[in-house]
Parts: structure tokens; C-alpha cells; sequence
């Protein structure tokens, strides 16, 4: 009969160990992780700055998402002499603003429109100038013409 020596006893123990710690660390390996959720969609406004100056009336901006279901709608407070033709909807589409002057007084404004969805939001940045009375846009400039030179063509 042979005799194991301690040695060879904790040499045993230690594989074994060894053997069963490698495969719970490859058996964690194997395991499916955890499904990773989509990526969030992602909306471009193009563009996102409207500037009526001081005649426009009218303008469009587009809503362009990555996802064609991707819903969305308009927000924010607009003032009275901002109309939005759409306020909501899913997939691209284009907004158009319109703008009256009608009751407002010389000078600049401003207003913004938010796009928002599900995962984020984006701004649009109206601009328009209504013109005082006195300004006409015509430029006059008054010279005289010299004397003595004949004005050909």
C-alpha cells in the first residue's frame, strides 16, 4: 500500500481548486450579458435658426429624426405673432412658421421652439425686426452734379 505524503495531498487540493476556480471564471464568461438597450434616437433640425429680418413672413424649418417611428412634438410658449403649422408628429417632417407684424410695435424679436422627444430635445431660434414708420428703406443720396462736365452715357 502506498502511503500520500502531505506534499502530494495539498498539491491535489490546490489543482483542484485551481481546476474548479478557472471554471466558474469561464463559465462567467459564457453567460450572455445583459442586453444592452437601443441607442436613444436622434433628432437634427435643419436648420435651427430662423431669421425673418424684416420682410419674410414665412419660413421653414425640418425635423429629421435617425428613426422613422421616432415621435415628437413642438413646445415652449410662443407669442401671438408666431403661427406653427404642424405642433407634432412622427418621422420627419417640416414645420413651417409664419409671422404677422401686423400689431407689433418697431424694434426686434425673438422667440424659441422647442423639438422635443422621448430621449432629448433641441431648439429653434426665431428672429424678425418690424421697421419703424420713418424708415423706408429707400436711400437718398443728394450731390450735385459739377457744372461744366456733360454727363455722356
Amino acid at each position: 500500500m502506498k502511503y500520500v505524503t502531505h506534499r502530494s495531498l495539498w498539491f491535489a487540493v490546490f489543482s483542484c481548486a485551481t481546476v474548479l476556480l478557472g471554471c466558474f471564471l469561464f463559465a462567467g464568461c459564457l453567460t450572455s450579458p445583459e442586453e444592452e438597450e437601443p441607442p436613444a434616437p436622434v433628432v437634427e433640425i435643419d436648420p435651427d435658426y430662423l431669421d425673418f429680418g424684416e420682410t419674410m413672413s414665412s419660413l421653414s424649418f425640418v425635423v429629421k429624426p435617425d428613426e422613422a417611428e421616432t415621435e415628437w412634438k413642438l413646445s415652449g410658449e410662443l407669442p401671438s405673432w408666431c403661427v406653427l403649422d404642424v405642433e407634432s408628429g412622427t418621422g420627419g417632417a417640416e414645420v413651417t412658421v409664419s409671422i404677422d407684424r401686423s400689431s407689433l410695435a418697431p424694434g426686434e424679436y425673438t422667440a424659441s421652439i422647442g423639438v422635443k422627444w422621448d430621449s432629448g430635445s433641441r431648439t429653434v431660434k426665431i428672429r424678425a425686426v418690424v421697421p419703424s414708420e420713418e424708415d423706408t428703406g429707400t436711400v437718398i443720396i443728394d450731390t450735385p452734379l459739377p457744372e461744366k462736365e456733360e454727363i455722356t452715357r
